[in-house]
C-alpha cells in the first residue's frame, strides 16, 4: 500500500465505511468515493501529506468531514457536491494549495467558515444549489480566486463586498438565486468576464459599471425582476453579450456607446421594452438581435450602415408596425424572422446588395404584399408566408433565386401562383395547404429537378398541371380534402421517385392508369374517397393498375364504400404490403390471396359492419388485426391458428396474431367458439408453463 496513489470506489452503493489511512500511505494523490453510502471520513486523512484530490460526491450519508492537518499543503480539489453535510471544519484554512472548492447541492449546509488570508491558490469555489445563506466576508481575501458559483442559492439574499485585491475574478455566478442587490464594489473586479444574475426574482436594480470593468464579456439578466439597466453599462467596451430575455419589468434600456464595438448579442425577448435607443446603430459588431414577443415594442430605429456584421434579428410576436428601410443596409443579414407580428402590414423593399439573407419568416403576420424587390435576393433559401391571412399575391420570381429551397404559403389568402415559379429550379418543398382561395396553380418547368415534396391538402384547387410529369425528383404529394379536385393528370414513367400518394377525402373520380408508373410508391392513400369507387368498372381498372406497384407498404381505402367483390382477387401480388387499411366499408368477406401478403403487420377492418367472417391471414410475423365495431363478424380464424406462433429474429417465440376487438355482437354470441378459444389458450399457457419450469 506504500506506493499506492489512486484509490477509487466511485459507486459502491454499498459502502458505509472506510479504514484509518495509515502513515506510510505518503504517495496517495486521490480519493475518489463518489456515489458511496460512506457515513464518515476517518481523520487519520490528515496523514495523506501527499493527498492532491479528494472526491465524495453525492455521498447521501455523509454528514461530516474531519479536520484537515496543517501539514495538507498539497490538496488542490475538494468535492462533496451532492452529500448531506451539514458544516466545513475551519481547519481548511489550512489547505494553502487548495484550488478547487466544490460544495454543489449540499441541501443541508447553511454556512460556511472563514477563508484564510494563506488561501492564495484556490481559484473556483462552488456552493451552488447548497442551503447557503451568507458570504463571509473573508472571501475577499481569495486573490487567485478566478470562479465563484452560487447559483440556485435560494436562501442566499446578500453577498459581501468584493475586495480591489481580487483582480483575477471572472465569473460570478447567481442565477436563480435569492440575491437582492449587488454591491458596489463590483466595479473593483476589473478581471471580470462573466457576471451571471438570470431568474434572480428578487433583483430590481444593479449598480453602476466602473470604467475600469474593461474585460467583462457577458451579462446575463434574462428572467430577473430588474427595472432598469444603468448608463454606466456604456463602460463595458469589453462586452459581447447582454441577455435580457423576459425581463417583464424593463421597459427601456440606456442609450449604447460608440465604444461598445464587441457586442454581438442582444437577447430582450419577452421584455416589456417599449422602444430600442437609436444608438444601436454604433454597435457595429453586433450579430444577432433579439426582440421576439416583445409585446410593447411598436418600432425600431434606422439601422446604420456599418451595421455588417449583423447576421440575425429576431422580432417575432412583436408590436412592431414597420420595418425601417435602413434594413437594406444590413448586407451581412442571414435571417430575419417577423411571425406573429399582428401590426405588421407591409415590408419594404429589399436592397440589391442584401445578398447573405437566406431566410425571412412572415408567418402570422398580417402583411398585405411582398415588395417585388425580393428578387434580389439571391441567396434565399427558405420563404415562409404561411398564415399570413391577408396576402393575397405574391410578385414574380427572379431567375436569379436559384438557391430557394423552400416556399410555405400554407394558410394564406393567396389566390394564385405566379408562373415564374418554374425559374426556381432549386425548389425542394411547396407547401400550399389550407389556402382556400387558391383553384389553380401553373405548369411546373422542367428544369424543377429538386422539388420532393407539394402540399395542396384542403386547398381549392381544380386541376394539377399535366407538367407535373416532370417532376423526376417528387417523392410526396399531399392533395388530401381538396374537395374540389375531381382529377389528376397522367404520372410520368420518369416519376420513380414518388413515394407518398394522398388523395385521402379529395373529390377525385377516376385514378389514370397510369399510376403503375410509380414503381418507387410506399404509401398510398385513397381513403373516403367516394367519387373514385362509385362506378364499379372505374374502381375494377384501379386495382388492375395497383397490382404493378411492387413496392407499395401502406395502401389506404377506408370509407370509400367497397362492397363484395370489389376488392380484387389477386390483392395478393402486393407482396411487399406492410399496413393494409380497410375500415368503413361493405364488404362480407375479404379475398383468400390476404395470406399471400407474407409482410402484413397491419389490418384495419374497424367498423365493417358488413363483414361476417375472415380469411386465413399470413402469419410469417406478428399481425395486428383491428375489428371494433365489426358487429356481423362472427368468426375471427380456426381456434387453433390462432395460437400460432412465429420466431422473431432475436430467436424468441411471438404469436402471431393481436386482434383488437370491441363492440363484436355476433362474435361474442357463438358460445361454442368462444369455449374452444378458452379452451385453446388454457392449453397453450399451461405448456408454455411447463416448458419454463422445466427449463
Amino acid at each position: 500500500m506504500d506506493s499506492l496513489e489512486v484509490l477509487s470506489l466511485d459507486g459502491c452503493y454499498n459502502l458505509k465505511k472506510i479504514p484509518k489511512f495509515g502513515e506510510q500511505m505518503k504517495n496517495l494523490k486521490s480519493i475518489s468515493f463518489s456515489g458511496s453510502a460512506i457515513e464518515e471520513i476517518p481523520s487519520s486523512i490528515g496523514h495523506l501529506f501527499g493527498l492532491k484530490v479528494l472526491h465524495l460526491r453525492n455521498c447521501k450519508n455523509l454528514k461530516k468531514i474531519p479536520e484537515f492537518g496543517e501539514q495538507m499543503k498539497n490538496l488542490e480539489s475538494i468535492s462533496f457536491s451532492g452529500s448531506a453535510i451539514e458544516e466545513i471544519p475551519s481547519s481548511i484554512g489550512h489547505l494553502v494549495g487548495l484550488k478547487e472548492l466544490h460544495l454543489d447541492n449540499c441541501k443541508n449546509l447553511k454556512k460556511i467558515i472563514e477563508f484564510g488570508e494563506q488561501m492564495k491558490n484556490l481559484e473556483s469555489i462552488s456552493f451552488s444549489g447548497s442551503a447557503i445563506e451568507e458570504i463571509p466576508s473573508s472571501i475577499g481575501h481569495l486573490v487567485g480566486l478566478k470562479e465563484l458559483h452560487l447559483d440556485n442559492c435560494k436562501n442566499l439574499k446578500k453577498i459581501i463586498e468584493f475586495g480591489e485585491q481580487m483582480k483575477n475574478l471572472e465569473l460570478i455566478a447567481l442565477s436563480g438565486s435569492a440575491i437582492e442587490e449587488i454591491p458596489s464594489s463590483i466595479g473593483h473586479l476589473v478581471g471580470l468576464k462573466e457576471l451571471k444574475l438570470d431568474n434572480c426574482k428578487n433583483l430590481k436594480k444593479i449598480l453602476e459599471f466602473g470604467e475600469q470593468m474593461k474585460n467583462l464579456e457577458l451579462i446575463a439578466l434574462s428572467g430577473s425582476a430588474i427595472e432598469e439597466i444603468p448608463s454606466s453599462i456604456g463602460h463595458l467596451v469589453g462586452l459581447k453579450e447582454l441577455n435580457l430575455d423576459n425581463c417583464k419589468n424593463l421597459e427601456k434600456i440606456p442609450e449604447f456607446g460608440e465604444q461598445m464595438k464587441n457586442l454581438e448579442l442582444i437577447a430582450l425577448s419577452g421584455s416589456a421594452i417599449e422602444e430600442i435607443p437609436s444608438s444601436i446603430g454604433h454597435l457595429v459588431g453586433l450579430y444577432e438581435l433579439n426582440l421576439d414577443n416583445s409585446k410593447n415594442l411598436k418600432k425600431i430605429p434606422e439601422f446604420g450602415e456599418h451595421m455588417k456584421n449583423l447576421e440575425l434579428i429576431v422580432l417575432s410576436g412583436s408590436a412592431i408596425e414597420e420595418i425601417p428601410s435602413s434594413i437594406g443596409h444590413l448586407v451581412g443579414l442571414k435571417e430575419l424572422y417577423l411571425d406573429n407580428c399582428k401590426n405588421l402590414e407591409k415590408i419594404l423593399e429589399f436592397g440589391e446588395q442584401m445578398k447573405n439573407l437566406k431566410l425571412i419568416v412572415l408567418s402570422g403576420s398580417a402583411i398585405e404584399e411582398i415588395p417585388s424587390s425580393i428578387g434580389h435576393l439571391v441567396g434565399l433559401k427558405e420563404l415562409y408566408l404561411d398564415n399570413c391571412k391577408n396576402l393575397k399575391k405574391i410578385p414574380e420570381f427572379g431567375e436569379q433565386m436559384k438557391n430557394l429551397r423552400w416556399l410555405n404559403l400554407s394558410g394564406s389568402a393567396i389566390e394564385e401562383i405566379p408562373s415564374s415559379i418554374g425559374h426556381l429550379v432549386g425548389l425542394e418543398e411547396l407547401h400550399l395547404d389550407k389556402c382556400k382561395n387558391l383553384e389553380k396553380i401553373p405548369e411546373f418547368g422542367e428544369q424543377m429537378k429538386n422539388l420532393e415534396l407539394i402540399v395542396l391538402s384542403g386547398s381549392a384547387i381544380e386541376e394539377i398541371p399535366s407538367s407535373i410529369g416532370h417532376l423526376v425528383g417528387l417523392k410526396e404529394l399531399h392533395l388530401d380534402n381538396c374537395k374540389n379536385l375531381k382529377k389528376i393528370p397522367e404520372f410520368g414513367e420518369q416519376m420513380k421517385n414518388l413515394r407518398w400518394l394522398n388523395l385521402s377525402d379529395s373529390a377525385i373520380e377516376e385514378i389514370p392508369s397510369s399510376i403503375g408508373h410509380l414503381v418507387g410508391l410506399k404509401i398510398l392513400c385513397l381513403s373516403n374517397c367516394k367519387n373514385l369507387f362509385s362506378n364499379p368498372p372505374r374502381w375494377g381498372l384501379v386495382f388492375s393498375s395497383l397490382t404493378r406497384l411492387c413496392s407499395l407498404r401502406t395502401l389506404s381505402l377506408s370509407d370509400c364504400e367497397l362492397y363484395e367483390g370489389d376488392i380484387p382477387d389477386d390483392i395478393g401480388c402486393l407482396s411487399f404490403l406492410e399496413q393494409l387499411h380497410l375500415s368503413g366499408n361493405n364488404f362480407v368477406s375479404l379475398p383468400e390471396s390476404i395470406r399471400c401478403l407474407s409482410k402484413l403487420g397491419i389490418l384495419d377492418l374497424e367498423r365493417c359492419k358488413s363483414l361476417q367472417e375472415l380469411p386465413p391471414l399470413p402469419s410469417e410475423r406478428s399481425l395486428l388485426v383491428n375489428v371494433r365495431n365489426c358487429t356481423s363478424l362472427k368468426r375471427l380464424l380456426d381456434p387453433s391458428k390462432m395460437m400460432r406462433r412465429y420466431t422473431r429474429d432475436d430467436g424468441k417465440k411471438s404469436f402471431c396474431y393481436d386482434f383488437y376487438c370491441l363492440n363484436n355482437i355476433a362474435l361474442a354470441q357463438d358460445e361454442g367458439w368462444i369455449n374452444t378459444i378458452l379452451s385453446t389458450i388454457l392449453k397453450s399457457a399451461t405448456e408454455v408453463l411447463s416448458l419454463s419450469l422445466n427449463s
